[in-house]
């Protein structure tokens, strides 16, 4: 996961036309996203892992908001938007709203495309580049990361199910394939609508970069960060409500003998608490990212609504158990034999957590015994290369296919 971005303000666009992929066999595939993978979130990632895995294979046009974090790969073509930012500054919603010209220049390039491809609908410049799609009767693979998301804002969570099934009965019932990230999200949808070409395709992790760290190298981090031999609970994402934020502070100041160790950022800035036992990691990525899986004892992410978080799959990777609520376990029901799960629901959730955070930690052999099983686990179960290649073939069936729109593409399927 890359962490630690620059948010709110608006950046700029390069609104040319989509480059051909004439004269070499390739299709010209238009991608579109919220951000670029500088942002941090698990979307961006995602969508930047498959795209340079895919640029080989066609040639793709990449509209986001930018900055773009000097981001470079042959065979992808950067279309940085021009976007305002301050829902997200406000709000910690990373909704990014583009500009009118950006707009305009992403009509123009899903017109020209052969494939149109999104991640999320929620999205302004996603769900133009999906309606053009459609009107265009150019093929349109949806990728679907999310679904209803519990925020505790009445208004914002009536107002983000809206969407959904607005989107779902406008759009995603009109793309030639549905792509779902998790199983969760893919029940969620299907046991509300019928979709046309719905499949799973799981994300992979980088195993290069998030492996278990040697001893020393384990010492050297823990000493780097000051951490002694103090327990550490690692978090790994957005400092917002959905990730368990307030959950998180009343555990760290209900066991001040624990190191938390926060590595995001975010509106609910951890630092802001004034809790000795708290310290903050921003800018990390990569390697330096790894380092903290590495130097922690647990990753605690107490959130609601993900389809399944590359941060689980990275701690999993490198050797950390993983502490997380049930509905994050159902993304993933496998990995119920690798990872742990307590409610985050009710009014006795700080104590149910403090207690199972505690037995973890107590259980010092139990962890080091089960890291092979994790590591393992994570190798078998997540594989960019293998994701990529589905993807490959999915956008040469749906090439092949009912274009979007076509007749047999949906039907309203009665709700559960």
């Amino acid at each position: 996961m890359k962490l630690g971005i620059r948010r709110g303000r608006r950046t700029d666009e390069d609104p040319g036309a989509v480059s051909s992929g004439a004269g070499n066999g390739r299709p010209c595939v238009l991608l579109v996203t919220d951000y670029y993978p500088i942002h941090g979130g698990g979307l961006e990632i995602v969508a930047g892992q498959l795209a340079a895995r895919l640029a080989g294979r066609a040639d793709i046009t990449w509209f986001a908001a930018g900055p773009t974090g000097g981001l470079e790969h042959p065979g992808l073509n950067l279309r940085p938007m021009r976007c305002w930012n301050g829902l997200e500054r406000r709000l910690g919603l990373p909704v990014p709203i583009p500009s009118p010209r950006s707009l305009a220049a992403v009509v123009r390039a899903a017109r020209a495309s052969d494939l149109v491809w999104v991640h999320d609908l929620i999205y302004l410049a996603n769900l133009v580049a999906a309606l053009t799609a459609i009107a265009a009767h150019t093929p349109l693979v949806v990728t679907v990361h999310v679904g209803a998301i519990p925020y505790r804002n009445i208004a914002v969570r009536k107002i983000m199910a809206a969407a959904i099934r607005v989107t779902s009965r406008m759009i995603l019932r009109r793309a030639a394939a549905v792509v779902f990230v998790s199983e969760r999200v893919r029940d969620e949808f299907l046991g509300r609508w019928q979709l046309h070409r719905p499949s799973l395709i799981r994300n992979g992790v980088d195993l290069d970069t998030f492996k278990p760290l040697s001893r020393p190298d384990r010492e050297r981090v823990r000493t780097e960060l000051g951490l002694g031999e103090r327990r550490v609970v690692l978090f790994v994402g957005r400092f917002v409500e959905r990730k368990g934020l307030a959950l998180l502070r009343g555990l760290a100041a209900t066991m001040p003998e624990v190191e938390w160790l926060f590595a995001g950022y975010g509106p609910l800035d951890p630092g802001s608490w004034n809790l000795p036992n708290v310290h903050v990691e921003r800018g990390r990525s990569g390697a330096k990212l790894a380092e903290l899986y590495g130097a922690a004892d647990l990753l605690a992410l107490p959130s609601l609504g993900e389809g399944f978080p590359l941060v689980v799959s990275e701690a999993l990777a490198a050797g950390l158990p993983a502490l997380v609520d049930p509905s994050t376990i159902a993304g993933c029901p496998k990995v119920a034999s690798v990872a742990d799960s307590e409610s985050v629901l009710g009014p006795d959730a700080l104590s149910r957590w403090a207690a199972r955070i505690g037995r973890i930690l107590d259980d010092e052999t139990g962890r080091a015994a089960m890291v092979p099983q994790r590591v393992e686990f994570a190798r078998s179960h997540w594989d960019w290369d293998r994701a990529a290649a589905a993807y490959a073939q999915l956008f040469t069936d749906v090439r092949g296919g009912g274009p979007a729109g076509s007749p047999d593409a949906a039907g309203d399927r009665p709700t559960r």
